[in-house]
């Protein structure tokens, strides 16, 4: 017979977490070709459109705030995250809604006269269960851009590397191969970072998510560890996936061999 519990010498399997690891949230998480929606099905959200303001002066951005509950009324504040020195009235938003509920506000932000030219972002935060969901607008300041200054408006706003041409390891070695991003903007980006490697190799190679955040005009190093205890020997590709305000770019797949 099979038992349809538990019992109390029956080893539990450490379950998923009920989080993200990687936060903010983006709220348009679809963008990232990372699956369905993430953990905690997102009850409440926060959009902002449109996706890219030019800010000469003053703009406006819509922000949508949504509740996806049926049974219960929700109440928070969805706080906006600005480059310095930048204004919005309101300089955060209450909301109240009930079941199934949304709401539609407009949010007007003014650079200071003297804005650095190149993109910046408005990003608008709604916390709740836990997590934090994001969504972001690109604020382009027109003009030129000063040699060797970070600009963003033309091309990826992060790059990505992966530090490494072949993963070679031998049983029970451990080696850390670096994933380089940089930050061509003038304003902070937060990302998730995920390592994808050949099937059989999963247990060993990790974290497999992670989150980061990359300073204006940054060069930010992370890191994926393998462990060739963990992974059979054996010849295998590695790659580094990165994803960030609606944007995804994936490193070139490696080799990753374990020998005995």
């Amino acid at each position: 017979a099979t038992p349809d519990h538990d019992g109390p010498d029956t080893p539990r399997s450490p379950g998923v977490a009920a989080h993200e690891p990687a936060q903010p949230v983006l709220t348009r998480y679809w963008l990232h070709n990372s699956g369905p929606a993430p953990r905690g099905n997102m009850p409440v959200t926060a959009y902002l459109s449109p996706t890219a303001l030019t800010a000469s002066g003053p703009v406006t951005a819509t922000v949508r705030v949504a509740s996806e509950l049926t049974d219960a009324p929700v109440s928070g504040t969805v706080h906006f995250g600005l480059p310095p020195g930048w204004s919005a009235e309101p300089a955060e938003l209450p909301y109240a809604l009930g079941p199934g509920g949304f709401t539609l506000t407009e949010v007007t932000v003014t650079p200071p006269p003297d804005a650095a030219p190149g993109r910046h972002w408005l990003a608008a935060r709604l916390p709740y269960g836990g997590q934090v969901y994001e969504d972001v607008v690109a604020l382009d300041v027109p003009g030129a851009v000063s040699e060797g200054e970070p600009d963003g408006r033309t091309g990826p706003t992060l790059l990505t590397r992966l530090g490494a041409e072949r993963v070679t390891l031998r049983r029970g070695e451990r080696v850390r191969v670096p994933v380089t991003v940089r930050n061509t903007t003038r304003g902070p980006v937060a990302g998730t970072l995920w390592a994808v490697s050949s099937w059989g190799t999963w247990p060993g190679v990790a974290p497999g998510c992670q989150g980061f955040t990359a300073g204006a005009g940054e060069l930010l190093e992370c890191g994926i560890e393998v462990d060739g205890a963990a992974v059979p020997a054996g010849s295998y590709w590695l790659m580094a996936k990165v994803a960030w305000h609606g944007c995804v770019a994936y490193t070139e797949a490696v080799v990753l061999e374990v020998t005995p």
